[in-house]
C-alpha cells in the first residue's frame, strides 16, 4: 500500500474539489500534499505517536506469554487476564482522549502536556511492574501501564488535525496511521520478541519504557513550537479543529 500510494494519489486528483464546512458549502483549493509535513510540530506528532505505540503493540502481543511464563498460569487463565488488560488499554485510549478534549478547551497546547504525562506515566508504571515479583501488585501496575500506554492517540490525532488543512484531513490521518504502524505497531512486537530470544521476556519488557521516554521527549519538543505553528497555520486557514 505504501508503494502504491504515491503512484495512485496525485496532486491533480485531489485539486479543485469542494467541501462542506460548518454546515455551509465552501469551495476549497486543495493544498499540496507537502502540507502534511509543513510544520515542525506536526512532524514531531507523527514521530511521537509512533514511538509511544511501540509499547502499545508489544505489550498485548507478549502479555499472554509473560503471564504464563512468570505467573505460572495456564493458557486459559493467561488469556482471561490478558483480555482484561487489553480492555484496560481500550478504555484508557477513550478516557485519555476525553481528558485531552476537556483540558485543551481553554489552551490548545495542554493536550501535548497531557500526552507527555501519558508517556511518562505508562513508562513509570511498567518499570515499577518489572521491579515487582509476580503477583497482584505486578498485575495492577501492568493494568495501569496498559491504561495509559495508548492514551496519546487522541492528543496526537488532534495535533495533526489542527496543523493540516481540512481539505486533506483524510490523508493526514492516514499519514499518522502509517507512521504509527511503521514506527511502533509493526516493529514493537518483533523487536521485543527478538530481545526476549537474546535474553528474556522480562528483560524485553524492562526496555519498553525507553520508547515511552523517547516519545515524551519528542512531544516535549512539539510542545515548544506548537502554539507558534498553530498561530502561523491559522493565519492562512479558515478554521482549526480544537
Amino acid at each position: 500500500l505504501a508503494i502504491l500510494f504515491p503512484i495512485i494519489v496525485r496532486e491533480k486528483r485531489v485539486a479543485g474539489a469542494s467541501s462542506t464546512i460548518g454546515g455551509s458549502d465552501q469551495a476549497l483549493t486543495r493544498p499540496p500534499l507537502k502540507s502534511l509535513f509543513a510544520s515542525r510540530s506536526v512532524k514531531l506528532a507523527y514521530l511521537g505517536s509512533g514511538l509511544q505505540l511501540f509499547s502499545a503493540a508489544a505489550l498485548p502481543a507478549w502479555l499472554p506469554t509473560f503471564l504464563g511464563r512468570y505467573h505460572a498460569l495456564s493458557v486459559a487463565e493467561a488469556g482471561r487476564i490478558s483480555a482484561l488488560l487489553f480492555l484496560a488499554c481500550g478504555a484508557g485510549m477513550i478516557l485519555c482522549g476525553m481528558a485531552s478534549d476537556r483540558v485543551a478547551r481553554s489552551r490548545a497546547d495542554r493536550k501535548i502536556l497531557l500526552a507527555i504525562g501519558y508517556c511518562i506515566g505508562a513508562s513509570l508504571a511498567l518499570t515499577a511492574a518489572m521491579l515487582c515479583s509476580p503477583g497482584t501488585m505486578q498485575l495492577a501496575l501492568l493494568a495501569l501501564a496498559m491504561f495509559l500506554v495508548a492514551g496519546t492517540t487522541g492528543p496526537a490525532g488532534a495535533m495533526v488535525a489542527n496543523l493540516t488543512p481540512i481539505a486533506i484531513h483524510g490523508t493526514a490521518f492516514a499519514t499518522l496511521t502509517l507512521a504509527n504502524n511503521l514506527i511502533g505497531l509493526a516493529p514493537g512486537p518483533i523487536i521485543t520478541g527478538w530481545i526476549a530470544d537474546k535474553s528474556s521476556l522480562h528483560t524485553a519488557f524492562q526496555m519498553l519504557p525507553i520508547m515511552g521516554l523517547l516519545a515524551a521527549g519528542v512531544f516535549a519538543l512539539a510542545w515548544r513550537s506548537y502554539l507558534s505553528d498553530l498561530a502561523q497555520f491559522s493565519n492562512h486557514a479558515d478554521g482549526v479543529i480544537a
